[in-house]
Formats: structure tokens, C-alpha cells, sequence
């Protein structure tokens, strides 16, 4: 009897050391490779990541950032990367193949691209040329005609004024002097820039011109019942330039200005009713007398005129 109690505990302690049954599914991630991609100026060697646009096949771009994800592992394979940057008005493009390695579910591994973009240029092959800024009146020097005839002059807000009271349109003659110059006044260079001093040289020597002095004749149209005069105004121009590089990508820099003064002349006339006739007097009439005009008879026009001493 004490036997087969025994055997009946011993069943009973093996069948609680038994475990409970296990059902337990795992959920692997996907494998994820990245690439990191950055651009660089060949010229300059300047980072230009953030101008550049990355496209990528097969993957997704984000940025600057290719990210090729597993389902759920992924098989060794590659990556073609496209760049692009827009540069004053030009795209510069370049591609690369990137080798990606077989990752297991959940692996994770990262790649970097690196560009560089642009159009390297030499020195020598640089484009320079001056570009006109500014320019503003410096001064003005007036002179007024007078007549060298016998006809009445009448003083009239500091000028000379000749008559003519008569009914006809009269033709009046001015022999004049024109005057043109330039000269450089200042030029302002930074020091990084002397290496170009030569060729900013060469445009201000271009505005070094002597005075030039050339003799002119103008001949115009005098109503009928007026007064009037003539005068040259000799002016000075302060001109302001820009000496520019440029180079192969369009990049344009100031590598100097200078300062020019420049002189010209300019010729005009006036006319106003004559002071005891200017009821009769509207401008732009009168009868034409070939007696009196210009190329006719042996009175010239009503009087040549010419510069005061």
C-alpha cells in the first residue's frame, strides 16, 4: 500500500515541472542603407550643398539625403544619383554610382557622394570690361555771343540780345569753337585685386583724351519782331565706371572703379518778343526775305556772330 502511494507522488511531480507551451511570433525591421550626399564649387572649392537638388534611383531623396529602405532585407546593389545646380542661368549636372552591400532584415548602414560642380576657369581666360555707374554735372562754364554787326544790342538778364524789327524771318550765324576732353580723376582698387592693375590700366587710359579743339558753324531761324541771343555752355561731366571680371560661370566682380572728367560743349539760342514790337511778335514767324536769308544777296543773314573776347 505505502508502494503505490509512492509511484502516484512521483507522476504528480514530473507532470508540474513541465513548462508551458511557447507561441511567440517575431516582426524583423527593414533593412535601411543611407547616402549622404554634399556639393562642392570647383572653382572656389565652396559648399554649395544646400543650391544643389538630388534625385536618386532606385531610392528616395530627402534634401541631400537618399535613403533606399529592405522588404524586409536588401540584396547588394547600386544607386545612381543624379545632381543639379542652377548657376546664373546655367545648370551644372553631375551623377554618381553609389555600390550598396546586402543588409539582413534590420541592418543598418550609411554612404556618403560628394560632387563637385561648376566650370573651373584660368586667369587668362577671365573677361573684363568697364560698365558705365554714374555721372552728374560738375560744372558749368556759359559764354554769350555777341554780334560783330551794327545792330542794336540790348542787355538783357546778363546777356547780349540782337533785333531784328522787321517783318521777315531772319537767318543768324554762330561761329563757334567745339571743345571736348577727358581725363582720369581717381581710381580706387583693392589690394587683392593689384594682380589685375595692368588691365584696369588699360580702360582708364582709354578716358585719357587730349583737349580737342574744332571750329563749327550753326546757322537758325530769327522771327520776325524779336530779340535774341546765343550761347555755348562748355560742361563738365563727373563720370563714374566699373572695371568688372567675369568668369566662365557668369560670376561677375568689381575688381576696381575710377572716376572721369569729361568736358563737351553744347550750343543754344533763345529768342523773346522784341520790347517795342510785341504785339506783333509770335514765334516761329515772319516773311521770308531771300534778301536777307542765308546764301542770298550781299547781306548775310542778318549779321554773323561770334565769341566775346
Amino acid at each position: 500500500m505505502k508502494k503505490l502511494f509512492s509511484i502516484i507522488s512521483l507522476v504528480g511531480v514530473i507532470a508540474a515541472c513541465q513548462p508551458e507551451k511557447l507561441d511567440t511570433t517575431f516582426e524583423p525591421e527593414d533593412a535601411v542603407a543611407t547616402i549622404t550626399c554634399s556639393a562642392t564649387r570647383i572653382d572656389t572649392g565652396e559648399d554649395i550643398t544646400a543650391q544643389v537638388t538630388f534625385n536618386a534611383s532606385p531610392a528616395n531623396s530627402a534634401n541631400n539625403v537618399i535613403t533606399l529602405t529592405g522588404d524586409p532585407s536588401i540584396a547588394a546593389t547600386s544607386v545612381k544619383i543624379d545632381a543639379s545646380w542652377e548657376h546664373n542661368g546655367t545648370t551644372y549636372t553631375g551623377t554618381q554610382i553609389v555600390p550598396i552591400n546586402a543588409l539582413l532584415a534590420g541592418g543598418k548602414a550609411s554612404y556618403t557622394a560628394t560632387f563637385v560642380l561648376g566650370v573651373y576657369t584660368n586667369p587668362e581666360d577671365m573677361d573684363f570690361y568697364e560698365e558705365f555707374v554714374s555721372s552728374e554735372i560738375s560744372s558749368v562754364d556759359r559764354t554769350y555771343f555777341t554780334r560783330f554787326d551794327h545792330s542794336a544790342l540790348h542787355t538783357h538778364d546778363g546777356a547780349e540780345w540782337a533785333y531784328n524789327a522787321t517783318e521777315f524771318v531772319k537767318y543768324a550765324i554762330v561761329n563757334y569753337q567745339v571743345i571736348s576732353s577727358e581725363n582720369v580723376t581717381g581710381v580706387s582698387m583693392e589690394g587683392k585685386y593689384i594682380n589685375y592693375k595692368s588691365i584696369v590700366d588699360r580702360f582708364t587710359k582709354k578716358h585719357e583724351i587730349e583737349p580737342e579743339i574744332v571750329d563749327d558753324t550753326v546757322t537758325f531761324p530769327v522771327s520776325a519782331w524779336s530779340m535774341y541771343t546765343a550761347y555755348i555752355d562748355v560742361i563738365t561731366l563727373h563720370n563714374a565706371y566699373n572695371v568688372i571680371c567675369e568668369n566662365k560661370m557668369g560670376d561677375k566682380t568689381v575688381i576696381a572703379k575710377f572716376f572721369v572728367d569729361s568736358k563737351g560743349t553744347a550750343f543754344n539760342h533763345e529768342e523773346a518778343a522784341h520790347p517795342n514790337h510785341a504785339s506783333h511778335y509770335v514765334e516761329g514767324h515772319g516773311v521770308d526775305d531771300p534778301e536777307q536769308s542765308h546764301g542770298h544777296g550781299s547781306q548775310n543773314a542778318g549779321g554773323g556772330i561770334v565769341i566775346a573776347d
